[in-house]
């Protein structure tokens, strides 16, 4: 996140009145989309689709109680923290904006019910597409579980948006296109027996730059420099409960879908990075900022960046100190973009990063990629003690110079699929919902203000 400034809201510039005031004169609807006609429509292409082809899988439908409870047993603890992340933690990580916090959670919950159905779907089409198997598509747990990840892709993307694409029927357009294209991401790393049990690569490496895409096509002048791009002291404690919450359940996040041989070792390795990123966010925000004094945004944000940047590894025998130095190392990087790399880009490229998702998500996830393929490359079934516990990370038994490769590969691809085709849905939404951004950084234009 950038915060221009941690005083309580001052009154606008010349400059931002008549941005403002040429902004306003865009209304809700200005792209002729009207908003609750667009969800209604949707809903019901949703409700056609899931009846012509979804169904419960056996253990929910009542034909195989003993896999359903064991799944109750085991995941719905996780799926609930998940759950907790996505609409809670996520949602009050992007309560920073002074005059933007009715948005920021309201569109987090927004964006996170339309993927969970949407997911379903496309992952469900994709998964029968790339195996040549055409079935109908059998939810469960695990289905509800991978929804939520999708959803933490499509809301990391929004974070680089936040404040500047502010048309909520622009905002699903955006999460609708994404999902297509990170399924399709996904599927590929299936094919190519890319381990990513945390999915740093998948998921946050390709919700962030896919982010930094669409944020580069759809920030408007106005957005630029602009005074309500803040945060106030109110503000920033809610952001940092946020983060709490986040910190808390991510061992959940890495190994809820872990198997019974790496699901501990994924919680512990989880923890231990968290912790030097915690303590990592600490130091360098008092060492790098100059000043002597902790940074909210740095606390908020590189104190989580181990549980993305351990993400790929976690379930892999790094040791516990291994755990540590990548959480250390995930916490500086993220500090050091807060503080230089991102001004840089703002400088050079002209791009714009509301919450920094490039600090948080992107750098780490690359970190976490990066790491991947050293650890796959020394892994052999010797120093995981025995064949199981290999094959639960590395289950199509590649070699490890194999391995390494694949997942160096997958890294790389999912920096190119997700910078160009974000580039490319940002141009779809704003030639599909216009060019104009009513109101950025600012709740009045679709919400009802005390």
């Amino acid at each position: 996140m950038v915060e221009t400034s941690s005083e309580s809201s001052p009154l606008l510039g010349d400059d931002d009145k008549s941005a403002d005031s040429s902004a306003a004169t865009a209304t809700a609807d200005d792209n002729s989309i009207d908003f609750g006609k667009f969800v209604v429509a949707l809903q019901v292409v949703l409700f056609v689709l899931y009846a012509v082809f979804v169904r419960y899988d056996d253990g929910a439908a009542g034909m195989d109680p003993e896999t359903s409870a064991a799944n109750m047993i085991g995941r719905y603890s996780q799926f609930q923290d998940v759950h907790v992340m996505i609409f809670i933690g996520f949602g009050m990580l992007m309560l920073f904006l002074k005059k933007y916090a009715y948005s920021a959670i309201s569109y987090t919950m927004l964006v996170a019910i339309v993927v969970i159905q949407w997911h379903i779907l496309v992952d469900g089409f994709f998964d029968c597409a790339f195996t040549g198997e055409w079935e109908l598509i059998r939810v469960s747990l695990t289905n509800l579980i991978l929804a939520d990840f999708a959803s933490a892709v499509v809301l990391i993307t929004f974070g680089a948006c936040l404040g500047k694409v502010t048309k909520p029927s622009q905002l699903i357009v955006i999460s609708l296109l994404e999902i297509v294209f990170f399924a399709i991401n996904e599927e590929v790393g299936k094919k190519l027996h890319v381990s990513d049990l945390g999915g740093s690569m998948v998921v946050h490496v390709f919700g962030a730059y896919f982010g930094l895409g669409v944020t580069y096509v759809l920030t408007t002048p106005e957005a630029h420099s602009h005074s309500d791009n803040a945060a106030e002291y109110n503000s920033d404690v809610l952001a940092m409960i946020g983060s709490v919450f986040l910190w808390m359940f991510w061992p959940s996040f890495n190994s809820a879908l872990a198997s019974e041989f790496d699901q501990e070792r994924t919680v512990i390795n989880t923890v231990l990075a968290l912790t030097a990123s915690g303590l990592a966010a600490f130091a360098f925000s008092y060492l790098l900022r100059g000043e002597k004094k902790f940074d909210m945004v740095d606390l908020q944000n590189a104190s989580i960046a181990g549980g993305v940047a351990i993400g790929t590894t976690s379930n892999m025998m790094l040791g516990p100190v291994g755990a540590q130095v990548i959480g250390f190392l995930a916490g500086l990087l993220s500090v050091t973009g807060y503080v230089h790399v991102q001004p840089f880009l703002e400088r050079k490229l002209g791009l714009y990063d509301t919450c920094g998702v490039h600090n948080l998500h992107g750098m780490p996830g690359v970190l976490a990629g990066i790491s991947s393929i050293i650890f796959a490359g020394v892994a052999t079934a010797e120093n995981y003690n025995s064949e199981e516990n290999f094959l639960s990370v590395f289950p199509f038994n590649e070699d490890p110079g194999t391995q390494a490769c694949i997942q160096a590969a997958f890294l790389v691809l999912t920096l190119v699929v997700s910078i160009c085709t974000g580039i490319i849905t940002g141009m779809i939404s704003k030639k599909i919902c216009g060019a104009e951004q009513p109101r950025v950084y600012n709740d009045d234009q679709f919400f009802e203000l005390p």
